[in-house]
This record gives C-alpha cells, sequence and structure tokens, in this order.
C-alpha cells in the first residue's frame, strides 16, 4: 500500500478554511437495527455503488482532501464495503468508519489486519442482551459486538466508543462507561438527538429526546460538572461582550466539511438537507453552492440569538432548528430551555447579606467593606496619596453612616465568608441613588457579580430613576454603568429610568 508524506505545505493547507479537509460519506442507509430514536429514514434503501464511490475519491484528491470518514447507516453492510476501503486507503486517505460493529465479518476483519482503518467510531447500545435488544430491536446483538470489540482491542485497530443517549439508555449510562473502561478508552456520548430525516420534509421533535432536567442530571456527573462550571463562568464574563452574529450559519459546514449521502448528494453536513446531485455538478461546484447556499439564508432584525451569550451553551445549530421549526431563525423552545437550565445548575453561586437602619449591619462586615474601598483608593491613586482618612477617626465616623443613617441601605455579596463586593444605596425623591459599588479585582467581569447586586434590589414602586455619580478617572465603573445603559446627564452625574434599569436587570 502506498504511503503518503505530508509536507509543510499540506499542513498549512489542512489549516486554511478554504481547503477540503474532511469529508463524510454515507455509502449505504442500511442498517441491521431498528432504534427507535434514529434519524435515517431507510424506507427506501439507498446505496453508492463503487463507481461513484471512486469518482467522489478522485474527486477528492483534486480538492487536496486528506481524511474521509465512511458511514450508514451501516457501512460494514455494504456488499462493495471492502473494495470502497482499499480504494481509499491506497490513494493515501485518513479513512475512519462509523459502526455499530455488529456486522464486522472475517472477511473485513482480514482486511482491517492489513489496512488498519485511522479510527473507528462504535456506537454502544446497551450492556447486556437485554438492554441491547429493548435498544436495537435485534435479538444477541451484544455478544456480536462485544465479541468484535475483543477483536479491535486484541488487534491493536484504533477506534473510539460512544452512544447517542435517549429515554430508553440514559439510566444506564454508567454501566456503558464501564464497558469503555474496560478497553481502556473514554466514552463520549450526545444528548440531542435528531428528528427523523423523512422525504415529506415534516420534521417534528423526536419523541425519544431527553427532557432538559434529564439531560442535567448527566451534566451534573463529575467528569462533565467541571467543564460545564467553565462554560457557565465564560458565559457569564462574556455577557457585555458577545460577538454579533454577522450570518446565521456560523460553523464550518461547507468550510473544510462536507457530507455526501447515499442518493449521490453533496450536502454542507450531515443536518442540513440542501443537497446538491454529483450527476449534475463537481464536488468543487458544489462547493460554491453550498456557500451561495449560505449567504441565502438571511439574519432576522428580531433573531433572538442574534446577542445571545448562551449560544455555545445550547450548542447554536440553526440547522437544528429548521428540523423543528422550519425556520434556521427560529430556535426551538427546547434549547432556550435547556440553555438556562445549564446556566441556572453551574452557574457559581454566591451569598447575600442586606442591612438597612432597622437591620443594622456587623462591625465585621464593616471592616470588609472598609479595606476593599482602602483598596480600591490605593489602586486608583498610588499608595503614595493613601491618608488617615480610611483609618481611626475616619473609620469610625463612616461606621456611623452605615449604622445610623434611616435612608442607608447595604447589600453584601460574599463568596463562602470572603466578602467580594458591595452596593450601597438611598431612595431620596422617588431615585435610587447609588452610593457605592465595589467590586474586588479578581471578580470583576466574571460571574456577574455586579448584575447579581442589582438584582438583590427589593421591588420598589413610584420609582423614577436610579441615578449615581462616577468621576471621570474611574473608567472601568463607567464603562460597567454605560453598559447598563445609563447616561452622563451633568457632569458626574449617570443615570437610567428605572423601567429601562429593570429591562436591563433581567435582559440575560
Amino acid at each position: 500500500m502506498e504511503t503518503k508524506e505530508i509536507y509543510m505545505e499540506d499542513l498549512l493547507n489542512l489549516m486554511d478554511s478554504n481547503i477540503l479537509r474532511d469529508c463524510m460519506i454515507e455509502i449505504t442507509n442500511k442498517c441491521p437495527f431498528l432504534c427507535d430514536h434514529c434519524y435515517v429514514d431507510n424506507a427506501e434503501i439507498k446505496k453508492l455503488d463503487l463507481d461513484q464511490f471512486k469518482n467522489i475519491i478522485d474527486q477528492l484528491i483534486t480538492l487536496k482532501c486528506n481524511s474521509i470518514l465512511i458511514t450508514g447507516g451501516e457501512p460494514l453492510l455494504h456488499p462493495q464495503f471492502c473494495d470502497m476501503y482499499v480504494y481509499a486507503k491506497e490513494r493515501g486517505f485518513f479513512v475512519s468508519i462509523n459502526s455499530n460493529l455488529f456486522y464486522l465479518n472475517d472477511k473485513i476483519k482480514k482486511l482491517f489486519l492489513k489496512y488498519k482503518p485511522d479510527l473507528i467510531e462504535i456506537s454502544l447500545y446497551g450492556y447486556d442482551d437485554e438492554s441491547y435488544y429493548n435498544f436495537t430491536h435485534v435479538k444477541k446483538s451484544y455478544n456480536n459486538v462485544i465479541k468484535n470489540l475483543d477483536f479491535l482491542y486484541n488487534n491493536n485497530i484504533n477506534f473510539n466508543l460512544k452512544t447517542t443517549l435517549t429515554t430508553k439508555n440514559y439510566y444506564y449510562l454508567d454501566e456503558l462507561e464501564k464497558i469503555s473502561l474496560k478497553y481502556n478508552k473514554e466514552f463520549r456520548y450526545d444528548y440531542l438527538v435528531f428528528p427523523s430525516f423523512n422525504n415529506d420534509k415534516t420534521y417534528k421533535p423526536n419523541p425519544y429526546r431527553l427532557k432538559p432536567e434529564q439531560i442535567i442530571e448527566i451534566l451534573k456527573k463529575p467528569n462533565n460538572k467541571t467543564i460545564f462550571e467553565k462554560q457557565v463562568k465564560e458565559t457569564i464574563e462574556n455577557q457585555f461582550n458577545v460577538e454579533k452574529l454577522n450570518t446565521v450559519f456560523n460553523c464550518s459546514m461547507g468550510n473544510g466539511k462536507i457530507y455526501i449521502d447515499s442518493s449521490y448528494n453533496v450536502r454542507p453536513c450531515v443536518v442540513v438537507q440542501e443537497s446538491f446531485n454529483l450527476n449534475e455538478y463537481t464536488i468543487s461546484e458544489t462547493l460554491e453552492k453550498i456557500k451561495e447556499f449560505k449567504c441565502n439564508v438571511k439574519l432576522k432584525d428580531d433573531y433572538k440569538c442574534m446577542n445571545c451569550a448562551k449560544r455555545k451553551l445550547c450548542r447554536y445549530c440553526p440547522a437544528r432548528f429548521y428540523l423543528e421549526t422550519h425556520d434556521y431563525c427560529n430556535p426551538p423552545e427546547f434549547y432556550c430551555n435547556l440553555s438556562n437550565l445549564i446556566m441556572n445548575t453551574f452557574e457559581k453561586k454566591f451569598v447575600f447579606k442586606t442591612f438597612d437602619y432597622n437591620n443594622k449591619i456587623d462591625l465585621d462586615s464593616c471592616s470588609k467593606m472598609h479595606e476593599i474601598l482602602k483598596n480600591d483608593y490605593i489602586r486608583q491613586n498610588g499608595i503614595e496619596t493613601y491618608n488617615n482618612s480610611f483609618d481611626n477617626d475616619g473609620f469610625e465616623k463612616w461606621v456611623e453612616m452605615l449604622r445610623n443613617d434611616e435612608n442607608y441601605n447595604i447589600i453584601l455579596c460574599f463568596d463562602d465568608d470572603k466578602l467580594i463586593g458591595f452596593l450601597c444605596y438611598m431612595i431620596i425623591d422617588n431615585d435610587i441613588i447609588l452610593c457605592e459599588i465595589q467590586i474586588i479585582p479578581e471578580y470583576q467581569k466574571k460571574y456577574g457579580i455586579f448584575r447579581k447586586l442589582f438584582k438583590e434590589l427589593p421591588k420598589f414602586d413610584n420609582i423614577s430613576n436610579v441615578k449615581g455619580t462616577i468621576k471621570k478617572n474611574n473608567l472601568h465603573s463607567i464603562e460597567c454603568f454605560t453598559n447598563m445603559g445609563m447616561k452622563n446627564t451633568n457632569g458626574l452625574w449617570y443615570e437610567i429610568t428605572y423601567i429601562d434599569f429593570k429591562i436591563w436587570l433581567n435582559n440575560k
């Protein structure tokens, strides 16, 4: 078999989004399993013939494509699978395979021993005969799959294990992970199930898809928790600086990656149903068609995903949206509900305490507030300008005001026992007057502390405006208050109407 040397030029080409890097080829839609959740429409069996496959490979070579994924259905069922596989391998392609591994016969085993695949992506659906049968509706499938897994493992053939989580198998996820541990493999799973890709295009949500609450229970597992805590933290940190969508599709579909189905159609990806038949176009021509398609799907002015900071949490995908709403710019409530639930579950929790004239602040909290103020003064003015106004008599007078001024209200935010921020305000002439808001540096622009402090304000009636003063050199505070919609009205004074303030408060 020929080997393919990779030069620096090839690596640079792989990094170029205009170069086709990967191609997924569905050689058949036929599958021995009858999984209830499956999105593949196999009412009519379709398959590529060997000449069509060879033509695809030959065109991919001219486009400098290096990698293909052979998929289905179940690709090992294709009567010409071995010929297709050898043709691609001998032309220097990195060849991966998607399989359920049920139909790994002796002929294919011998082929894999001679020409090892770069990777076999294997879907697991159960942990014993009963669970496999309940999921696939095929008897004695479990033992056959495990026997074939042993063959791959014992012969050092590279494979991964994964599954699609549905209402039928999510509760035994731990058992599936035990199988992966047996083979020293990490276990991947997807909790978002596609609707069926039926010919009449009457797509609707998959009845076997998990509910958001069930998904959350899975994401709370220790190996997931840290990942989603980090994602939520980044979401909160970036909520004021969200990259605005300038196109509906912001993924790599058609840029470096394409999907070719068993009807000899090129599609932007496995989800998008827009297709271009290879009897009419070359692959190169379909890439241009895909670009035109992406450009023709226009953003809507009221598209609620446009500035949403939670796009990463819902795994933003207009193609998925279309399969349920028939509109690329109309996300189903499911995705919004899921991202909100992820936020609420994995957002770092803080403790808030409120004080007023009737509920006087304790001296220990006063000291912690004072320390934050002192450190902020030094940061802004330098240690050489620091004076005794923060000590002794100055401190005692300040505490006296905090504890005994009838109009003074205080909201403190704690991370465990550490005071990380506070908000002081007064109500004067139907306006909320912001007297002081401080967040220690390591928590600024993180976790949404700024907004969280304001969310702890009581619900007021007959309030007209929210006002506060900001020094000209306090650029960070100016940025924060400007982002919430406050406008400079008179010298150091900034204000926002109470109505607009509540809109900002509840906007994200």
